[in-house]
């Protein structure tokens, strides 16, 4: 049986407003992610969908529960460094670096410390992400001269440099205009497919989901009360899926493959 690479166990996380009310983000949350898949998470934008990915990541820590990496990913019961990838909504961009140092800020916030890749080692890990995302002609644009798209992009190359196992990805394409949303969901395609680099995709477009997922799970109110197949989303008549569809011309988005 193959091991999944995280497992999400029953986790809770509650927050407290400026009144001292408390608010229950996540409740009893479980999933399984296995390697070489893509996740999708579907569910209405403030659900605590993004709340989860950070807790996945190690960001935040849940109140109970757990989060549980394959051996593959650990070092000394700890999560080994850049063996998760995050591509944050808004992309977490410095405004006062260029792509290429936004890029390789982290590899070289790492090597202050553990000193193990050259400057020339960083730069070609830097060029080969960019590569990656189509982006090596824009190295010296600053963010402010960036298309959301690009934007997108730059955030998911400064994952790519480090070489990850799996991709975090919150919102990929949201804010983006029809076209640069399938080139964004191209790229995820065929990362995954010529890489293996797969992952969770967040996201409310139901669009996105079905262009990706392998397995899509409902995201409703704090909970994942069931994850489907592509096959079981589609062909299922539950209500909260079914609310998804509502309004929606139903149709795959095509992916060209090559």
């Amino acid at each position: 049986m193959v091991e999944p690479w995280i497992s999400v166990d029953r986790i809770y996380k509650s927050y407290c407003n400026n009144e001292g009310q408390g608010h229950t983000v996540l409740q009893g949350v479980s999933l399984q992610v296995f390697p070489d898949e893509l996740l999708v998470i579907l569910g209405k934008s403030g659900t605590g969908k993004s709340v989860l990915l950070r807790h996945i990541i190690g960001l935040e820590v849940p109140d109970s529960g757990e989060v549980r990496y394959a051996k593959e990913l650990t070092h000394k019961g700890r999560l080994k460094d850049f063996t998760i990838g995050m591509v944050f909504q808004g992309g977490a961009l410095f405004d006062f670096l260029s792509v290429r140092e936004n890029v390789a800020f982290g590899l070289h916030a790492y090597n202050d410390r553990h000193k193990i890749f050259s400057p020339q080692e960083i730069n070609a890990k830097v060029d080969q992400a960019l590569s990656n995302v189509g982006l090596s002609y824009a190295a010296d644009f600053m963010p402010s001269k960036l298309s959301g798209g690009m934007v997108k992009r730059v955030a998911l190359a400064r994952s790519l440099v480090y070489s990850p196992k799996l991709v975090l990805y919150d919102e990929p394409t949201a804010g983006l205009d029809p076209m640069t949303s399938r080139e964004m969901t191209h790229l995820i395609f065929q990362l995954r497919k010529e890489q293996g680099i797969g992952g969770i995709v967040i996201t409310h477009d139901i669009t996105l989901a079905l262009a990706l997922a392998d397995r899509i799970a409902i995201h409703d109110k704090g909970t994942i009360p069931r994850i489907y197949t592509k096959e079981e989303f589609i062909k299922t008549n539950d209500a909260l899926v079914r609310q998804f569809f509502a309004g929606h011309q139903h149709g795959e988005m095509l992916i060209k493959e090559g």
